[in-house]
């Protein structure tokens, strides 16, 4: 099943990148989106024994396959920028603003250097080599500019060696 969505994900993403007229807004449960992204993930959990918690997750308007990706970028990260022999803890978050959602995706990995923080939000900006962390420093800049899209912002608070919390907004008539 995981394989199965996350081949939908990536043919949905490129069928995305290929069209020129913007798509209609929809109703998105934010809770089963986290559900699928974990699910897809689990065999990254599982090794690590990741505790992952999610907290009551809203009903929303936006994009659906755009948001998933959103989700599941912060939690590899989350997952993958963790500090060795001690096991992630990832908790998910959600507040209702007067204008939409803020959310939060708090970790107790690496952390991130005060210098580096608007950095990240870069494509192609990476922190570390890829012999000690795999990627292609994308991931962060596809969710700023999934954030983006949805009218919000996306920031990061972190202490090097206690961990980060990515936070953003969803602003989009909720």
């Amino acid at each position: 099943n995981a394989v199965n969505r996350m081949d939908s994900l990536i043919h949905g993403l490129l069928d995305y990148s290929r069209l020129s007229k913007k798509k209609e807004l929809e109703e998105v449960n934010l809770m089963e989106i986290i559900n699928d992204v974990k699910a897809d993930l689990e065999c990254s959990i599982k090794p690590v024994n990741a505790d992952l918690t999610i907290d009551q997750m809203p009903i929303i308007n936006g994009y659906p396959l755009e948001l998933k990706l959103l989700f599941q970028n912060l939690i590899s990260n989350a997952l993958k920028f963790r500090k060795p022999e001690i096991a992630p803890k990832i908790h998910i978050s959600a507040k209702k603003m007067s204008k939409g959602w803020q959310f939060s995706v708090k970790d107790n990995g690496i952390g991130i250097p005060e210098k580096s923080k608007e950095k990240i939000f870069n494509i192609f900006s990476r922190l570390h080599s890829k012999h000690e962390y795999e990627g292609t420093g994308i991931g962060l800049a596809n969710c700023k500019k999934i954030v983006e899209l949805h009218n919000g912002e996306i920031w990061v608070e972190s202490v090097p060696g206690e961990g980060s919390t990515f936070y953003f907004t969803i602003l989009i008539n909720n």
